[in-house]
């Protein structure tokens, strides 16, 4: 499943709004993502443009509930 994160969404709360819709039940009923990843690093991690000069594509990717998830920039 792709997700693409709103222009006023944090990347954590897109992580936890796409597992939601994945696994068909309320974000609330989903455990705190901060158990699988620290979501203030996530959130900086893929915060404001990325330098067009990078050696390698920025993916983060992780286990939360019962979905693999993996992140990338939309750039």
């Amino acid at each position: 499943m792709d997700y693409t994160i709103g222009p006023d969404e944090d990347m954590s709360m897109g992580v936890v709004r796409a597992v939601s819709t994945r696994e068909r039940c309320k974000p609330t009923s989903l455990p705190p993502l901060v158990e699988s990843v620290d979501p203030d690093a996530l959130n900086s991690l893929f915060a404001g443009p990325r330098d067009a000069d990078a050696a390698r594509p920025l993916t983060a990717s992780f286990l939360y509930s019962s979905s693999q998830v993996t992140v990338h920039p939309n750039n």
